[in-house]
């Protein structure tokens, strides 16, 4: 800590926000918002509806809260959402919204404007959360698509291995809010929600089970043999690169190879309807085989 003379040499004490908007939410308790987020819109007050000319022409924006609930004291939690079982976390290295500065942003496809109402997608800040400032989301500067976090999924590493399945998905969810969550990252990926890729999310969950490793190892090699869908999904919630990703014509097959351990699944060839039937069917109803071979090491 600086002696309190240097400290006052570059510190400045408050700084003024103003309000531009507030939040319309049916969530009202942050207890209750998916990781996720839920529909919803952001009233932008009439004396500020003059910055929304042009805001029309993005897909995506994104969207600065000020989380008036939250607590500004503590500097580590535990990030419930995510792993109930980790250890204490700096703040500054989480999404939590506990922070002395509680300004949250919030990535968002924007459905349509009506005059100063913006309709979105989903957000995750609660029903009147005011809105500090809004900005169009940038493919080439707000998107790094190898970025590397420490709460990737990764049975075997600790703090996951306290509460089994960890990282950025939650351990504490249902199985079928886990597979919602993969959809919503890979749909980031892919540009849509469809059957494919609710397919490519089952694929992943079953390798990351089996192998028992994170998605995102630089060691895991993929090679799909799928439909385009379901090789987005894979390569979206892998992090990979074609330097550890292949895409071949279709035959229904996704191997993964870490190692000296390597494994083949087989999709189904029955035609599957919709997501919600990819979810809730069970695993052999899905694939027709998950086989884990032999790796040869001569070739």
């Amino acid at each position: 800590m600086p002696p309190a003379s240097e400290k006052e040499n570059y510190m400045i004490e408050s700084y003024f926000l103003k309000q531009i908007g507030i939040v319309k939410s049916e969530i009202k308790d942050s207890k209750e918002m998916p990781i996720y987020g839920v529909s919803a819109q952001v009233i932008v007050y009439p004396e500020y509806q003059d910055g929304l000319d042009g805001i029309d022409e993005n897909s995506h924006l994104i969207i600065f809260g000020w989380l008036h609930q939250a607590d500004r004291e503590k500097l580590k939690v535990v990030p419930r959402k995510i792993n109930p079982n980790a250890d204490e976390k700096g703040v500054f290295s989480l999404r939590s919204p506990v922070r002395p500065n509680p300004i949250a942003i919030c990535s968002a496809q924007l459905i349509k404007r009506e005059n100063n109402v913006l309709y979105l997608d989903r957000i995750d800040f609660i029903d009147g959360t005011p809105i500090v400032d809004i900005k169009p989301y940038s493919t080439g500067l707000d998107s790094i698509f190898s970025a590397k976090r420490p709460t990737e999924i990764n049975p075997s590493s600790p703090p996951f291995n306290k509460g089994g399945m960890g990282g950025f998905l939650g351990e504490n969810l249902p199985r079928t809010e886990i597979f919602q969550n993969m959809l919503f990252e890979a749909a980031h990926f892919h540009g849509e929600i469809c059957v494919g890729l609710a397919i490519g999310v089952r694929v992943c969950y079953v390798a990351m089970k089996h192998l028992n490793t994170s998605l995102r190892d630089k060691k895991l090699k993929i090679v799909c043999y799928t439909k385009a869908c379901v090789a987005d999904a894979v390569q979206s919630l892998c992090g990979a690169s074609n330097k550890r990703f292949t895409h071949l014509e279709p035959e229904d097959r996704v191997e993964f190879t870490k190692d000296d351990q390597k494994l083949i699944i087989k999709i189904t060839s029955k035609k599957l309807n919709s997501v919600e039937e990819v979810f809730k069917l069970p695993y052999e109803e899905v694939f027709e085989s998950v086989i884990n071979p032999p790796l040869d090491k001569g070739r």
